[in-house]
């Protein structure tokens, strides 16, 4: 986290010393794209705008120290290293969470870390992870999450149907009532039933590319999947690149998941 903080201070450095006043990196450039949005942020007297947990709105004063005034007086204008610190990392903390440690040890020194809270930061709302592995033990249904964002399933003679045990809503949380969204996915290993089922109390089909606009019927209904369903022996198909996003337009593929920032760079 040191170094997170650290690279962070270089590159506030480098922007005041920024000579392009078109740069991204100047004073200028950040000031001016300040002034449409400062008069929102207002203060009284001399008071500086802080942070604040403890306050209603988490907004509080500070005042400013000014250097050429009595020490004495200004006290509460300071703040303390080890209070500056512990103001750090609690923020740090608030805000992620690390998910990968070197030698796989909590203990050890983290590698990872995932904004913390988080709904969903990529446009696809399908998580794939979350369809559990599934085998049938009195026919050859099953399905099987490959860890690679794919699952593959194959169906019986006469039951085609490969039931994730999960509703819409869990496999795919960011999905909001009313909204339409659109379905895409690959398949690989045979053709046929392109799409996923809903089950009671839904009981339809969503088929690939097609646009659906969100019930609560959907939102409580198991999804299915399918493999090709021949009719002469059980068939066997990859789905992969399942995706929901929002809207009418199908556009290319992204993993769901969060934004992660890799440590000790």
């Amino acid at each position: 986290m040191k170094k997170i903080i650290f690279a962070i201070c270089v590159l506030c450095a480098g922007a005041a010393f920024a000579e392009n006043e078109e740069s991204i990196t100047s004073r200028e450039y950040v000031d001016a794209g300040l002034a449409s949005v400062q008069s929102t942020l207002t203060t009284t007297g001399t008071g500086a705008m802080t942070f604040d947990s403890s306050e209603t709105d988490g907004i509080g004063q500070k005042p400013i120290y000014n250097p050429s005034g009595d020490y004495a007086t200004q006290q509460d204008a300071l703040v303390t290293a080890s209070t500056a610190d512990a103001a750090v990392q609690n923020a740090i903390a608030a805000e992620f969470v690390c998910i990968a440690w070197k030698n796989d040890d909590p203990n050890d020194e983290c590698l990872l870390v995932q904004i913390k809270n988080r709904t969903n930061p990529t446009k696809n709302l399908f998580d794939v992870s979350q369809v559990p592995s599934y085998q049938n033990t009195t026919d050859t249904r099953k399905a099987i999450n490959n860890g690679d964002g794919s699952i593959t399933v194959t169906d019986m003679i006469g039951n085609t149907a490969i039931s994730s045990k999960k509703k819409l809503s869990e496999l795919a949380p960011g999905l909001v009532l009313g909204n339409t969204y659109k379905l895409t996915f690959k398949k690989t290993g045979c053709v046929g039933y392109n799409y996923i089922f809903m089950g009671s109390p839904e009981r339809t089909t969503w088929n690939n590319g097609a646009n659906r606009t969100i019930t609560q019927n959907m939102l409580d209904s198991p999804v299915s999947f399918y493999a090709c369903y021949n009719g002469v022996t059980p068939s066997t198909a990859t789905i992969y690149d399942i995706q929901i996003e929002e809207g009418t337009v199908a556009t290319p593929y992204v993993p769901y998941g969060n934004t992660y920032l890799p440590t000790g760079n």
